[in-house]
């Protein structure tokens, strides 16, 4: 298997989410595909987490703006939020 490359600066596609105490969400890879990412708590950055599937991202709750700004996770919307933000106008 090929590893993802994460874009740098990292883009996410899916907004932060809390899977059992892990920060998660999907980035955009150097190849313009995506990849499941986690936070790393002690680089305060999103690390490539290939064995974390997409869907179980997706099925994971939100992470509130309240634990983001806690751990120092960026507060930039997600592609997919702003689009659904534009749809919603």
């Amino acid at each position: 298997m090929i590893e993802a490359k994460i874009k740098r600066p990292t883009e996410l596609l899916v907004s932060p989410r809390n899977s059992g105490g892990l920060y998660c969400a999907v980035a955009r890879t150097t190849d313009e595909g995506a990849a499941s990412v986690v936070w790393d708590f002690d680089t305060k950055d999103w690390i490539s987490a290939e064995e974390f599937p997409i869907g179980t991202v997706l099925a994971a709750a939100p992470l509130s703006p309240e634990h983001m700004e806690k751990c120092g996770i960026d507060k930039s919307q997600s592609y997919l939020d702003f689009v659904a933000d534009i749809d919603n106008k």
